[in-house]
């Protein structure tokens, strides 16, 4: 039997260590369909975890078929997982628009067009995964996080509130509720949810932040620090809590400290991570802080 054949039928048996073997011997000896080949030696090298040496093969898919969905997908998936998504970007979109690829290539849209912050970009993508399955918790979850982001609260209200019963991580979704009336200046009904969701989850972090910003409205500064405190000891890299306390200290009349936590805000990523989070709450609840 040719080498490639016996590679192939090595990985259809989940014996990848094997078929690669038989994958060399293929490609240097120019055995069978090289394009193929490469393709499934990239495939062989993903799955051994080997993801450079994967890259490199569907690059030389590509330098034979230059359309290959399959490599470019391949490659967006592996740049995404490295965290080069100008690079996942630039490979997905040399990807035309199909379903033959089938759900993943909804999903590798969705996650690319979050990372790059593309958010009507990747509500596009998880309003297609949603009519594809409208069941999927998931994918009606990151919708309303597409619409949250783009400031079309009512309708992100809405999603949310129709996951409620369908998850066992309701601490999340009432998180989320509770941030999107913050942003609709409802603070009471945010407060509600934020209440419901520390009493599933008492140390999560995004709560514990959100929440403070409920009692800093409610000019209960002692209970906003101490959340605010929780929130970056058990999340320390989110910027937005340091964002929080800073304006917390600010309005405490301790402007040094303020400013320190708005240093490392930024630091974090604060200005690309969350800018209109900041300008919302800047412009509402801190416009008496500036």
């Amino acid at each position: 039997m040719k080498p490639d054949l016996i590679a192939y039928d090595l990985i259809n048996k989940g014996k990848n260590t094997e078929a690669l073997e038989y994958l060399d011997l293929a490609i240097n000896n120019k055995i069978g369909d090289q394009l193929k080949l490469y393709q499934q030696r990239g495939y062989v090298y993903v799955c051994l975890g080997d993801t450079e040496k994967a890259l490199a093969d569907f690059e030389w898919a590509l330098a034979i078929e230059p359309r290959s969905n399959y490599a470019l997908m391949c490659k967006s998936i592996i740049n995404l997982g490295a965290e080069r998504f100008e690079q996942a970007l630039a490979d997905f979109n040399l990807i035309p628009e199909t379903n033959l690829l089938g759900e993943r290539y909804w999903e590798l849209g969705k996650d690319i067009f979050i990372k790059t912050k593309n958010y009507e970009r990747a509500l596009y993508f998880a309003e297609r995964l949603c009519n594809n399955d409208k069941e999927n918790y998931n994918y009606v979850y990151n919708k309303g996080w597409c619409l949250s982001k783009l400031l079309r609260h009512r309708e992100s209200i809405l999603v949310y509130q129709g996951l409620i019963d369908r998850t066992h991580f309701q601490h999340l979704i009432f998180n989320n509720l509770g941030f999107v009336y913050i942003m609709v200046g409802e603070y009471e009904v945010a407060g509600s949810y934020l209440i419901k969701g520390l009493k599933l989850e008492p140390a999560y972090a995004y709560l514990n932040s959100n929440i403070s910003i409920y009692y800093f409205f409610k000019k209960q500064m002692d209970k906003a620090m101490h959340h605010i405190d929780v929130s970056i000891e058990n999340g320390p890299s989110n910027s937005f809590a340091y964002f929080l306390r800073s304006k917390y200290l600010l309005s405490l009349d301790r402007n040094d400290e303020a400013l320190k936590e708005m240093e490392i805000a930024e630091k974090l990523g604060l200005n690309t991570d969350f800018p209109i989070e900041r300008s919302v709450l800047e412009k509402t609840i801190f416009s008496s802080t500036h």
